[in-house]
């Protein structure tokens, strides 16, 4: 069974209009400590550590809190495209096809899929991944743009 850590510490670090960002010193069983920032987004909560090279690690011990409610998956399309702006394709692809894996034909993550891809040069997963999106769009009113997630 995974254990769950005490939060002995809780700093607000910054309130902006759209989330905040806190930082909690989480104590484990075996006496081990660590720190996590915690980024809030409306009743989310998204944990995106960053590894000393920059490369961010998604934690899948905290995927209970978005599976329980579901309203919190506009946090994970964020997510995604948060990273695809910020120049990580690849991760942003992790992210949208972790939700597809949950959520098949999700019309947001296979756009989100469709672009990640597009921008790692993947030129035939991407067209690939668009005809889907399309097919799952087909009887929208609207057009979706990356503005929508």
């Amino acid at each position: 069974m995974q254990e769950i850590p005490e939060v002995v510490e809780s700093e607000r670090v910054f309130d902006g209009k759209m989330i905040g960002v806190r930082v909690d010193t989480l104590r484990f069983d075996d006496g081990r400590t660590h720190r996590r920032e915690i980024v809030e987004y409306g009743q989310a909560v998204v944990l995106v550590p960053v590894a000393d090279d920059g490369r961010l690690l998604l934690v899948r011990q905290y995927r209970a809190a978005v599976d329980a409610n579901p309203g919190y998956r506009e946090a994970e399309y964020s997510l995604g495209w948060e990273l695809l702006n910020r120049g990580w394709p690849a991760e942003a692809e992790t992210v949208f096809r972790a939700d597809l894996e949950r959520n098949p034909r999700n019309p947001r993550s296979l756009f989100g899929l469709a672009e990640s891809l597009r921008a790692q040069k993947k030129a035939a997963d991407a067209a690939w991944v668009r005809a889907a999106f399309e097919g799952a769009w087909r009887d929208a009113d609207t057009q979706l743009t990356s503005r929508d997630l």
